[in-house]
């Protein structure tokens, strides 16, 4: 409804997600090339998926986001990244560091009670 009724709050945000996934794009594209390190790389995307959830948490919300919040603060425990679906009740986690880091997240999120895939 927000969107709808132009809110701008909604609106600058809306933009705001369309840059960072022009931003991603432009990194998956040099890392195509070999345009860049592999470290730089996943650090980048790392961020660009933490400013996303950021993002989200702004205009949302922590209540309209419920369990969320606390299933990206487990991943970010561990130096992770993650992400809303979009679906609901599931997050898109990404491990900059590689596999120990990836196994330390299931770990942890199993722990938590999550499931991890």
């Amino acid at each position: 409804q927000r969107w709808l009724a132009k809110d701008a709050e909604v609106v600058d945000a809306m933009n705001h997600f369309a840059d960072i996934a022009a931003r991603g794009r432009q990194l998956l594209l040099a890392k195509e090339r070999g345009g860049i390190e592999e470290e730089a790389f996943a650090e980048a995307f790392a961020a660009l998926l933490r400013e996303n959830f950021g993002l989200r948490r702004a205009i949302f919300g922590d209540q309209a986001l419920g369990g969320m919040v606390a299933m990206a603060a487990v991943a970010e425990a561990q130096g992770a990244a993650a992400k809303l679906t979009g679906s609901g009740g599931a997050l898109v986690v990404f491990c900059p560091r590689g596999q120990a880091q990836a196994e330390a997240t299931r770990a942890a999120a199993q722990a938590a009670g999550y499931t991890f895939m």
